[in-house]
């Protein structure tokens, strides 16, 4: 109740403007397994303002929002191309004026924003993080994560090696001040760079960074800026669990938000039972009828066999 009361009286609502134009996986996509409609209700639940612009095509972003998210890939979709100049330098035209900044890479190839992410302390690798013993394009980027940065208030209510965050084709990131890097893989984890081939001994051994912050600085003329290793997370088959928190935290941070409760929010459907409309009167029916009717019958039959007995 108290969620959904400062839902209603908040004047503050952040706006969080998601990029299109180079193939982004749109907001609107609901396709089932591959869309992103779970992270837009569960945004949109917590009273935030969604939209979103073409920067490909000369679109601007607009005064008063608050968080540019850029979904770097697309599953199914048109190939993601990596911003040109122009976009790039709008997207620095917004973070040098406080705006705030969440990129989720590609999987392969370049988002085009990295000139604009080294100077604040964070590289790109190539190559997929991986942990299984199997090979190949079919078992590629199945990682578990426990190793937090328990001091950030992103990963602050996660436990290392207790909470687990389950990702998919995630890429390995050079962290550096002023960046900091919130989630890593275990020591177990190699930078597979041959997706196709067999792992090799010499390929470079983890831990690896796998998501990294940057808080604002107005000095330096830029907002707050997190990067996950992969775009993955936000599509509905991945946004469950530890993962959908882990995400969900970031918005919170990034949104200036970070009181916001864990559970606000869409509640995560594997804790919920649909019942039918038929399902939902028979079970009315039995708890009036049946189940007193039962005990009723029960309790005739444990008498008569005591009076016999």
């Amino acid at each position: 109740l108290t969620a959904v009361l400062e839902r209603v009286v908040r004047d503050d609502a952040p706006r969080v403007l998601f990029s299109q134009g180079h193939g982004e996986t749109s907001p609107n996509d609901a396709r089932p397994d591959v869309g992103v409609g779970n992270l837009i209700r569960d945004l949109a639940e917590r009273g935030t303002i969604l939209e979103s612009s073409n920067l490909r095509r000369g679109g601007s972003i607009p005064a008063g929002v608050d968080l540019l998210v850029v979904v770097a890939g697309s599953a199914g979709g048109t190939p993601f191309e990596p911003f040109a100049d122009d976009a790039r330098a709008e997207v620095e035209r917004f973070l040098a004026g406080g705006g705030n900044l969440l990129v989720l890479l590609p999987f392969e190839g370049r988002s085009g924003l990295e000139p604009l992410l080294e100077p604040l302390g964070i590289s790109v690798r190539d190559g997929i993080v991986h942990t299984g013993k199997v090979a190949g394009a079919e078992a590629i980027g199945a990682l578990e994560v426990t190793l937090f940065d328990d001091a950030h208030p992103v990963t602050a209510r996660l436990r290392s090696e207790v909470d687990t965050v389950e990702f998919a084709s995630f890429r390995a990131l050079e962290v550096r001040p002023p960046a900091s890097a919130l989630v890593h893989s275990s020591a177990k984890a190699w930078l597979e760079s041959d997706l196709v081939g067999a792992h090799d001994a010499d390929e470079p051994r983890g831990p690896f960074s796998l998501v990294a912050a940057v808080e604002a600085d107005a000095e330096a003329g830029h907002g707050r800026v997190v990067v996950l290793g992969s775009w993955t997370p936000v599509i509905d088959v991945l946004h469950r669990g530890q993962s959908r928190r882990l995400l969900l935290s970031t918005f919170d941070w990034l949104t200036e938000r970070e009181g916001t409760s864990a559970g606000v929010g869409r509640v995560d459907a594997r804790n919920v039972v649909s019942l039918s409309v038929e399902r939902r009167r028979f079970w009315w029916v039995f708890t009036l009828v049946g189940y007193p009717g039962t005990m009723i019958v029960l309790a005739v039959i444990v008498g008569t066999l005591r009076r016999r007995a």
